[in-house]
């Protein structure tokens, strides 16, 4: 990859996702890289396949590569499946399991023949690993319809809706949030019903007809 091609990808990218401040193309090449796949590709969403330019696709799958450790550090769960989900990180086939060997019964006793196998008793073994409670998962559509009551009221800044949806979603990141009600103010990417408007004082409200 070339300076140009990250710059042109980081550029894309700062339009695309509405960054505000958005990312500086003018800092050294390492940091450039860092920021586009460990700042601005946390931000997608699965809805936003195929809406990216190839070229800046192919940037952000070498990036992700080059970077696996620091993805595997930094972003969420969620925010790496979403990645994966885009393809943007390579998912890895899992090795299947070795099949259990076959046991010779022709040499047990008459007792142990008649004594059922290890893997058909029943087990209260407290090694087993207990099985992990699902996380809830909030979706856009329930961001957008616990915000969209909120900003009609015309009574809060940004700062506040995304600390009011942060503490109802918390599976959801800050930036996350921040990125949508950005995009709310933008005709391009709005999800909301109509478009956001920001008031001298930083109130977010809904555009009037």
């Amino acid at each position: 990859m070339t300076r140009e091609e990250l710059k042109n990808a980081a550029r894309e990218l700062n339009d695309f996702l509405a960054l505000d401040p958005p990312v500086d193309l003018d800092q050294s090449e390492r940091d450039l890289e860092r920021a586009i796949i460990l700042e601005q590709a946390p931000l997608f969403r699965l809805s936003d396949d195929g809406l990216i330019e190839e070229s800046t696709m192919e940037v952000l799958r070498n990036l992700a590569k080059k970077y696996a450790v620091d993805i595997e550090k930094n972003l969420t769960s969620k925010e790496i499946e979403v990645l994966k989900g885009l393809n943007i990180i390579q998912d890895e086939k899992v090795s299947t399991e070795k099949s259990r060997p076959t046991e010779d019964y022709s040499k047990k006793t008459k007792k142990e023949k008649e004594e059922k196998p290890d893997f058909l008793k029943p087990s209260f073994s407290p090694k087993q690993p207990k099985q992990e409670e699902k996380i809830q998962v909030s979706t856009p559509a329930d961001r957008i319809a616990f915000l969209t009551p909120l900003i009609a009221k015309g009574m809060y800044t940004k700062k506040e809706l995304i600390r009011m949806a942060a503490e109802k979603f918390s599976d959801v990141k800050e930036s996350t949030l921040n990125t949508m009600l950005s995009n709310g103010r933008n005709p391009k990417y709005n999800k909301f019903k109509e478009l956001i408007v920001r008031n001298e004082k930083g109130i977010l409200s809904f555009q009037k007809e």
